[in-house]
């Protein structure tokens, strides 16, 4: 028996994104293009080549419309965070605190066609939207924000579900 995987989700999401906005593929570009200029001078990346726009928009796709630069590797990075309290933390650490105002995990109906608009990423606007809340700020006040980016598609829809540009923009405003 086959279903769908997360990679063909995404395809479909991309689809519809491209359909309801009016959008063509290498809207999608900026993204991939950011991640792979971070990449290109850390020694511990597993890609270290500088994509090019002409690069990505010329890429065979894997899952259509997606290519290789619209899904990443598995064992593309990692990111690690440390929570302590302050009275932990030894007299010698150089580095500056910070103090998390919020933070916030929603989840949502699996299947996109369970979900009213398979467009709108509910979950991750209302998990910035609390988070915001639990620190007292707006998400316009927002420093630094942390997506899953598996997919370029997350991203701009997760942008837009948290209210930072109007729906059918994400990919502008990832610029």
């Amino acid at each position: 028996m086959m279903g769908a995987t997360p990679t063909s989700s995404a395809a479909l999401l991309m689809q519809r994104y491209f359909h309801e906005y009016s959008v063509d593929h290498a809207a999608f570009a900026d993204h991939p293009i950011a991640a792979s200029a971070h990449a290109v001078g850390n020694p511990n990346a597993l890609y270290r080549k500088a994509l090019t726009r002409e690069s990505y928009v010329k890429a065979e796709p894997v899952c259509d419309p997606l290519t290789l630069h619209d899904i990443a590797s598995y064992a593309d990075g990692a990111a690690a965070l440390v929570l302590t309290r302050r009275d932990l933390v030894a007299n010698e650490f150089q580095h500056a605190l910070v103090r998390i105002g919020g933070s916030a995990v929603v989840t949502d109906r699996l299947s996109l066609h369970d979900r009213p608009d398979p467009l709108a990423f509910e979950s991750a606007g209302a998990a910035i939207k609390s988070a915001c809340r639990q620190a007292g700020i707006l998400p316009g006040d927002v420093d630094i924000l942390e997506m899953d980016d598996a997919f370029t598609i997350y991203p701009v829809l997760s942008v837009e579900a948290a209210g930072f540009t109007l729906k059918g923009h994400g990919t502008t405003w990832l610029k």
